[in-house]
């Protein structure tokens, strides 16, 4: 398991998460957003399913969404994952996934 907070795309997180059964990684902005993620230490869509399909992770936990995306908006960037890396689950608080 590799769990990542606040993270923009490295080398190191790939090193990381390499081959892990489950990754557990914020997803704070949607793909049209990344610069201003990575201006601010986090992490888009794109960049968070990329990072899972390179590093070849048997599911991807997206977490840490910003309070912008209502229900539809967090359904939207969950689309947008799965379509990058279909294994992907959308955490909400208080979520529980076995492992």
């Amino acid at each position: 398991m590799a769990i990542f907070g606040d993270t923009t795309p490295c080398e190191a997180a790939l090193a990381l998460a390499q081959g892990v059964d489950v990754m557990v990684h914020e997803t704070t902005l949607d793909a049209s957003m990344e610069e201003k993620a990575n201006a601010r230490g986090h992490s888009s869509t794109r960049q968070t399913a990329t990072l899972a399909r390179e590093a070849a992770v048997g599911r991807l936990i997206m977490t840490h969404i910003s309070s912008r995306y209502d229900d539809k908006g967090c359904q939207r960037l969950l689309a947008e994952c799965r379509a990058i890396f279909p294994a992907t689950e959308l955490a909400y608080d208080f979520s529980v996934f076995p492992v």
